[in-house]
């Protein structure tokens, strides 16, 4: 289990450094981070304090269980955690995030969603419990459409009302 612990944080020590994160420029962003969190609501802190405390109980179970959870949980929490941060620092704490992070996030997080859907779809059908192929199929498909259907309904929402307060701006 240490040796997992240890991967984990070196891997997460190159990530940071792949995207230029030394400990100078993480000590700045703590000195910001400091000023910034007297600004911010307590929603937003409350969040902020909540992924930080998670993340790594989270990691740490899902390593501790990995041989009684398997692959498909491990993916599926990687998958919530990429998620949950992207939400806080993005929509909640609306950080401007640099365009190589967002992309390498939804790159990854994509990926990783897809390999767990797929081996749930796959779990499904091996599993022979005398259930027609296409009720096996629906609880599946049926909610990552209704996801991805709430993605870009929300986007085209946004869009709207962008417009709509922009239209505003302009007649005052």
């Amino acid at each position: 289990m240490w040796r997992d612990i240890v991967t984990i944080l070196v891997a997460l020590l190159t990530v940071l450094m792949f995207f230029g994160l030394t400990p100078g420029r993480l000590s700045e962003y703590a000195k910001t981070a400091r000023v910034e969190i007297t600004k911010r609501s307590r929603l937003q802190k409350f969040l902020l304090i909540f992924m930080i405390v998670i993340t790594p109980a989270f990691i740490i179970t899902v390593i501790w269980r990995f041989e009684t959870l398997g692959l498909m949980v491990l993916l599926g929490a990687i998958a919530a955690i990429l998620l949950m941060w992207r939400y806080t620092l993005k929509d909640v704490w609306k950080l401007k995030l640099p365009q190589r992070v967002e992309q390498v996030v939804n790159i990854a997080g994509a990926v990783i969603y897809l390999a767990f859907v797929t081996l749930t779809i796959t779990d499904s059908i091996l599993r022979d419990s005398g259930v027609p192929l296409w009720r096996k199929l629906a609880p599946f498909l049926g909610g990552t459409t209704g996801g991805v259907g709430i993605h870009y309904l929300n986007d085209y929402m946004n869009k709207k009302l962008a417009g709509r307060r922009s239209s505003k701006e302009e007649s005052q």
